[in-house]
């Protein structure tokens, strides 16, 4: 049987050199590459507390899968709303990651890591 993320169109936008530069500053400060053990994928978020922010973002990359999220300390201080935009479909993570690679300093290695393991559940 074939796997069906072979046939997945991703739906990333060809970044520019300015955009895969920008991006990646934006995930070394305010995003996070990590591997989601329980449905054995990798994830690109990054988290917020500006909406129009996360929203340029979202048309940047090309996804639109973004949610809102208030949280509480205790019950009489409330936190800002935090905004997270979600990359997690194989094929979409590893082109963006790809993008951004060669211009990420601190999850570099991370990313690279992601990517290689990413690409063996694409090819296998």
């Amino acid at each position: 049987m074939k796997r069906r993320w072979k046939w997945y169109q991703s739906r990333i936008k060809n970044l520019t050199l300015v955009q895969s530069s920008h991006l990646a500053g934006v995930i070394d400060c305010d995003g996070c590459i990590h591997f989601d053990k329980g449905r054995k994928i990798w994830r690109v978020r990054i988290t917020n507390t500006d909406n129009k922010f996360i929203e340029y973002l979202s048309k940047v990359i090309g996804v639109s899968n973004f949610t809102s999220q208030t949280r509480n300390r205790n019950d009489q201080w409330s936190r800002k709303t935090i905004f997270t935009l979600e990359i997690s479909a194989m094929k979409e993570v590893t082109d963006l990651l790809q993008a951004i690679t060669p211009y990420l300093i601190i999850k570099k290695s991370i990313a690279i890591k992601a990517i290689d393991e990413t690409r063996k559940k694409l090819d296998g």
